[in-house]
């Protein structure tokens, strides 16, 4: 009974604690090469050395057979790979042998040891891709956002599997070309829903990483601080289409992880506008599988740094410093009816509403015409709004139609089929000088404070970027652009475009000055 129970002992020992885990040794000596003397390399976040050839040693996880490798170097993007076990250690299997009398198999504890693995012992890390700068022949550049959009269908996030295999890498690349493929090594699987997913992203840290290329390389416009040049300065949007993971089987039972993204690029103007889209499928590079998000991250800074290599983008960031006016020439009838002091003007200025808000206007001519701003029109994504609301001074509700535009100079031309009381006469040259009193009207936050009185001084006439400015010592609000700014004796002398907001900053306003309205908008007056 004894030698039986102690023979039972001896075989449990031995089934349970095999003697590859014992002996081979928990660290390896490997060598990683870069391209670079500059270049920092990290194995599983920890620093393993600097320069284009390290070595040093890697210490085998207890929890799983990959290691995370990145590479660092300033003005180039971070490469990722993984470092995967090519196979048992060499002594793995003679230290086997004494099991294979015994119980005809290696041992649980040999077969599930992550330090029975062996690893290349020199690995070569693929080149970096440097981060483009911007030079003085190019626009500004701004980040918009990043971000997924709304999926309606679960098959707009996808989880393609790829089985172990002695070529994973093979397998992978069929997976990448093929996401519908199914041979031996690749699956495509929708079991979990995007509502699922979409809840693990964080992509807030991916925008930051943008933003800060975009700064550190001059894309921002970090001189002019008052008068951005709008007209040549972009946003930029990532929309994120699709998204697919490949599951990555590797030898050890361990998963890595790489993303496919299609994502369509979108530059957006100073009315936030959508002018050009670029769509682009790009993938991550390798990650290990909890490295979810990074991975992510990954492929949108890849599709970033392809889009600002591609000729579809730099064509489109070329400055532009010629401004035309609209080709068609509109005819207005001369006033009848004219604005002659502030008074008057309350019967010439309107509130006009949008889908999306509400700005000013007023009235150049009697039988139905008004003078806005661009932006106050603008849906904010394709141009114009096809849905505009002028509100009369008597409250009355009326369709308007957008009959010219300029949006470089930020001015618009509406028609409304109605008659006004009084309007306000283009004029054809300067009128104004510093310090003359002005008045302002609109609808200052709410349409319920339409044809708000605003008066203040004119300070200077600016030119900057081509542009011609009045700065006004004004209170201007949300809500007052596109309104009059005129005179004492009812004479027009600018449209509200803009005010300063910031700490400190009190009462600074501008205005588009009226005598270009004519010009800007190719304006005649019979």
């Amino acid at each position: 009974m004894k030698a039986s129970l102690t023979l039972c002992l001896v075989t449990l020992m031995l089934f349970t604690s095999g003697c590859a885990t014992l002996l081979i040794p928990r660290k390896q000596k490997i060598t990683i090469n870069t391209y670079s003397e500059d270049t920092e390399i990290f194995l599983d976040g920890k620093k393993f050395g600097r320069g284009s050839s390290v070595t040093g040693k890697l210490t085998k996880s207890k929890q799983t057979t990959l290691h995370q490798v990145t590479i660092k170097r300033e003005g180039y993007k971070d490469s990722h790979t993984i470092l995967a076990p090519k196979g048992r250690h060499p002594l793995f299997y003679p230290l086997q042998i004494p099991y294979f009398f015994l119980l005809f198999m290696p041992t649980i504890a040999d077969l599930s040891s992550t330090k029975t693995f062996w690893y290349n012992k020199e690995f070569q890390m693929n080149p970096q891709i440097e981060i483009p700068k911007r030079d003085s022949t190019m626009k500004y550049l701004e980040l918009y956002r990043v971000g997924i959009s709304d999926w309606e269908s679960n098959e707009n996030f996808e989880i393609i599997k790829v089985k172990k295999s002695r070529n994973y890498e093979l397998a992978l690349q069929t997976a990448e070309s093929d996401p519908n493929s199914r041979s031996n090594n690749v699956s495509p699987d929708y079991t979990a829903s995007a509502d699922y997913w979409k809840s693990r992203f964080e992509l807030g840290s991916v925008n930051e990483k943008l933003a800060a290329f975009l700064y550190e390389n001059n894309y921002l416009d970090t001189i002019h601080e008052v008068f951005t040049d709008r007209n040549n300065t972009y946003s930029l949007e990532g929309d994120i289409k699709k998204i697919s993971v490949f599951e990555i089987k590797c030898k050890g039972w361990s998963t890595m992880t790489k993303t496919r993204l299609n994502i369509t690029w979108y530059l957006r103007n100073d009315f936030g506008e959508r002018i050009d889209s670029i769509p682009q499928t790009v993938c991550s590079d390798l990650f290990v599988y909890s490295r979810f998000n990074q991975a992510i991250h990954d492929a949108v800074e890849s599709g970033y740094l392809q889009l600002c290599d591609s000729d579809a983008f730099l064509d489109k960031m070329v400055p532009e410093h010629e401004f035309p006016n609209p080709e068609k020439t509109i005819e207005l009838s001369n006033v009848e009816q004219i604005v002659k002091n502030p008074d008057d003007a309350l019967e010439a200025t309107v509130t006009i509403k949008t889908v999306d808000g509400h700005g000013s206007g007023f009235a150049v001519s009697n039988d139905g015409y008004i003078v806005t701003n661009y932006h106050v029109i603008s849906d904010g994504k394709y141009g114009p709004s096809d849905s505009l609301t002028v509100v009369t001074p008597e409250g009355k509700e009326l369709k308007a139609r957008v009959i010219q535009f300029n949006k470089y100079r930020d001015v618009a031309l509406l028609k409304v089929e109605s008659q006004f009381a009084k309007a306000f006469a283009i004029p054809s040259k300067k009128t104004y000088a510093p310090f003359q009193e002005f008045y302002a009207l609109g609808a200052p936050k709410s349409v319920e404070l339409g044809n708000s009185y605003n008066a203040g001084l004119f300070s200077n006439e600016r030119l900057v970027n081509e542009q011609i400015y009045l700065q006004l010592f004004m209170s201007i609000n949300g809500g007052n652009s596109g309104g009059p700014v005129f005179d004492a004796t009812g004479g027009l002398q600018g449209v509200v475009v803009s005010k300063l907001i910031g700490r400190n900053t009190e009462s600074i306003g501008f205005a588009i000055p009226a005598y270009k309205l004519s010009e800007y908008l190719n304006i005649k007056v019979n």
